[in-house]
């Protein structure tokens, strides 16, 4: 609803939803993100459908030397920072399972 308000007076949909989004985590208690948990999964899957077929993969063609760097690097900073970082958390047994913490979105499991 936001993203279409957005585009009849000339935002950005994305943008306009990220600011709500942060509107909502700052100004509003935890009741709210309790409601938001069953459409969450599915909210995520049309977002980033969306988002992937508006991609322009030619471009993406044209230029590929620069986004496989960024994935390259992406990986290096990712695996390096759990080698770096696992010694230094304060658990009795710590892991350096590249999926444990970093690349884990929610720490509710901790």
């Amino acid at each position: 609803m936001g993203g279409e308000i957005g585009e009849m007076v000339g935002f950005s949909a994305l943008l306009l939803c990220m600011v709500m989004g942060l509107t909502v985590a700052n100004f509003h208690s935890s009741e709210v993100f309790t409601l938001l948990e069953d459409v969450e999964l599915p909210t995520f899957v049309v977002f980033f459908a969306l988002t992937g077929a508006s991609l322009r993969l030619d471009v993406l063609t044209a230029n590929w030397l620069i986004p496989l760097i960024y994935v390259i690097a992406w990986g290096i900073g990712k695996v390096g920072g759990v080698f770096a970082g696992a010694p230094l958390l304060v658990r009795k047994k710590w892991s350096r399972n590249i999926w444990d913490l970093p690349c884990s979105p929610k720490l509710d499991s901790l």
